[in-house]
């Protein structure tokens, strides 16, 4: 077949053994492709007349090496064997590859696999800037080796904790299949590495005096993360969703939120009803000139704020003062999305219906899935928002319960 760019990127390997796909615009030009993904560029040849056996010359591995520069070498070679010349034996051709280097990989990485494919392409390329380029940065991808991935994990793990490390590893590993694919390498140095951490299902939901002493806590936090956690629990969306919250959005004299399908994790659209109190919080926020954003960061950069993980460990420290300060135990550890849990449960305590709960949370499962999510276009409004108030209600009483600090 004629070979092009397409055919190139999208050829697919062997069962066993190696394929060889043959140029029909140059013949004696070719692909080859082992099982394993793996692809390179070769010439064959006769030096001698069709009686002579046939040479071969590798000229370099895809895609480091181009369609273009591949037919381009293939012809100077078909140019010395006219002359009588053997390549094969020839040190200068074909000439040496450069392996290219981990930052240039992920950069590429970033480019054509997770940009288009991961609405959080952006957290992607933030944490391997963060953890894997400082370390790896300029090493031949070839280069890194499995203890390597072991010891940026163990530094993960003893300054965060393991179960960070597991998603860290998750990443890396995408990374080096992706090189995988691309026929870049040959192993994933990421291949039978356990999780530092033990995964377990979380099921955390926030007791009524534990929430009371988190809201009242949020107040010290201040703007914007005070105001950010106390949405996530009366509205049950995800941390991305309402830390990235546009203005444009915002429908406050109707009551309502939108989600756009682009910054929604599942990617289906999400109409929010706003209770009272949620409506309060939003109305009582700064609002700047000029800004999308209802949190944006401070530096002006016109993204959205960042530092959750600093402002959860100063609620943490608020939270053990005032609970220390009242004689009460210490709330064990929770984590930001054990709050969107939590107002599920709690909706789920006054009485709402399982599928209402779904829509308000966007789950696409359960009662929503399949021929049922299929076919039933009603979008629960009236229910969202009957539910959504009901819960803010209760939020507010036990907020306001000074008996709690009793139990």
């Amino acid at each position: 077949m004629k070979l092009t760019d397409l055919a190139v990127a999208k050829a697919k390997p062997p069962i066993t053994g190696r394929a060889e796909i043959w140029d029909a615009a140059l013949p004696g030009f070719g692909l080859r492709i082992s099982e394993k993904g793996h692809k390179s560029w070769v010439v064959m040849y006769r030096l001698g007349g069709r009686a002579a056996p046939k040479r071969r010359v590798t000229l370099g591995s895809y895609p480091a090496l181009s369609l273009a520069k591949a037919r381009e070498r293939a012809r100077d070679i078909f140019a010395q064997v006219s002359d009588g010349d053997d390549p094969a034996a020839s040190a200068a051709i074909p000439e040496p590859i450069a392996t290219p280097k981990f930052e240039a990989i992920a950069e590429e990485f970033i480019r054509r696999y997770a940009k288009p494919k991961n609405r959080g392409w952006r957290r992607q390329e933030a944490d391997i800037a963060r953890e894997f380029t400082p370390h790896w940065g300029t090493k031949p991808i070839t280069g890194i080796a499995r203890r390597d991935v072991l010891d940026v994990l163990d530094r993960i793990s003893d300054r965060a904790s393991p179960m960070r490390a597991n998603r860290y590893l998750a990443l890396i590993r995408k990374v080096f299949t992706w090189c995988l694919e691309r026929g870049i390498l040959e192993n994933s140095p990421a291949a039978n590495i356990k999780p530092p951490g033990r995964e377990v299902a979380r099921d955390r939901v926030l007791s009524d005096d534990e929430i009371r002493s988190m809201w009242l806590c949020c107040d010290e936090v201040g703007h914007p993360f005070g105001a950010i956690l106390k949405l996530l629990l009366i509205t049950g969306q995800r941390r991305e969703e309402v830390g990235q919250m546009r203005w444009a959005d915002l429908d406050l004299e109707k009551g309502s939120w939108t989600i756009p399908r682009e910054r929604s994790k599942n990617g289906v659209a999400n109409e929010m009803p706003l209770s009272s109190l949620a409506l309060s919080i939003i109305n009582a926020l700064p609002r700047f000139e000029g800004e999308a954003l209802v949190f944006p960061a401070r530096n002006g950069s016109g993204q959205a704020a960042s530092g959750y993980s600093k402002a959860k460990r100063r609620l943490d420290r608020l939270m053990v003062q005032r609970r220390v300060a009242d004689e009460l135990p210490a709330v064990p550890e929770w984590w930001l999305h054990d709050l969107r849990r939590t107002a599920a449960s709690g909706m789920a305590r006054l009485g709402v219906p399982p599928h209402v709960i779904e829509r308000v949370l966007n789950h696409i499962s359960g009662s929503q899935s399949g021929v049922a999510g299929i076919y039933n276009r009603y979008g629960y409004l009236p229910e969202k928002r009957h539910a959504l108030e009901d819960w803010a209600t209760e939020v507010e009483k036990i907020v306001s319960d000074e008996n709690l600090k009793k139990t």
